[in-house]
């Protein structure tokens, strides 16, 4: 008995134990903060850096970027991961460029030959056997006089051609146009009927969101997930943030405008954002330093407080079409 007994307190013992660093894992993820924080500089050349901890950097991830990106995951001191992306040189683009001469070079075509180059050397009409080469005479008189028979041949109408064909031609012809205009007729009264019925159900729509939301829980509802947003963002967003940067566009007219735009933004930005104008010089050089922090406690306990309102239960259930709201709405527009 003294046995078992102390098999079951020893089970117990462990879990209770297991349960406990389950527990205090849970905890942890919820309420240890993430923190995050990023640097970096423009001068001629970006460079910047950003790590996220957690845990006294039980876990971190290292990101930094100069000239090329890397990518480092150590987890309790040991690096897992390691990924270096070098940016395209441009050997490549000057390989490209000196191999396509000879490209060029081999793709062109082999000159012709002299025999196919030289046009074809025209027959001379007195080498033509039966050729009969006309005369100046001839030809002014050919000009100067009509040939009856030619005006004739001209007037009389040509074998093979009936004047009733051709007419049946063109009653064909018309036909087939009136056709064609017909059936372009039904099918734009087929795409303006589309077009009408699409109209219609668009408006349908538009009026039974618009009484959704002209409800007084959508509203409450909709009020509710913006507060919630707002303080989601305020907690993710970062807390400290330092940009300097020193301006100068080459005009002065144009540097005095940007300045003008942090002033406009001045009573949201305050001090995290200092500008220094170089009316004189074209330019743009800076830094910035930011750190924030988050907890997934926080963010779950906000996006848990919204989904258990009872509007916005409402709300989803009538957008899913589960409610007898929209029933009843459906059922009166088959009414009518």
């Amino acid at each position: 008995m003294t046995v078992i007994w102390m098999i079951l307190k020893t089970a117990g013992i462990v879990l209770l134990v297991i349960l406990g660093l389950l527990l205090a894992a849970l905890l942890a993820v919820l309420f240890v903060p993430v923190r995050y924080r990023a640097d970096g500089s423009w001068r001629e050349e970006l460079t910047a850096s950003a790590a996220i901890t957690w845990l006294l950097h039980l876990v971190s991830i290292r990101i930094a970027y100069e000239k090329e990106l890397s990518v480092r995951v150590s987890v309790c001191g040991i690096r897992i991961k390691t990924e270096k992306k070098a940016e395209p040189s441009g050997s490549g683009q000057h390989g490209t460029s000196a191999s396509a001469p000879e490209s060029a070079a081999a793709s062109a075509p082999e000159p012709a030959s002299a025999s196919e180059s030289e046009p074809a050397a025209k027959p001379d009409v007195g080498t033509i056997p039966g050729a009969m080469p006309e005369t100046a005479p001839e030809a002014q008189a050919a000009g100067g006089q009509e040939n009856p028979k030619a005006s004739d041949t001209a007037k009389a109408p040509e074998p093979g051609k009936d004047p009733e064909v051709s007419k049946d031609k063109q009653r064909f012809s018309f036909d087939a146009l009136k056709k064609r205009l017909a059936a372009a007729w039904r099918k734009l009264q087929g795409s303006l009927q589309n077009i009408r019925g699409t109209a219609k159900r668009l408006y349908r729509q538009f009026i039974y969101y618009k009484a959704i939301w002209d409800r007084e829980e959508t509203q409450q509802a909709f009020h509710l997930a913006s507060a919630q947003l707002c303080r989601t963002l305020r907690h993710v967003l970062p807390r400290r943030i330092n940009v300097r940067a020193a301006v100068g566009t080459g005009d002065p007219a144009s540097t005095g405008q940007v300045l003008a735009v942090q002033g406009i933004l001045y009573p949201w930005l305050g001090d995290k954002v200092q500008i220094v104008p170089d009316f004189e010089e074209r330019r743009f050089e800076g830094e910035f330093h930011l750190k924030g922090q988050l907890m997934a406690g926080v963010v779950g306990f906000y996006a848990l407080r919204l989904m258990l309102d009872k509007n916005v239960r409402r709300l989803i259930g009538i957008l899913r079409g589960r409610t007898a709201d929209k029933e009843d709405h459906n059922g009166r527009k088959q009414g009518q």
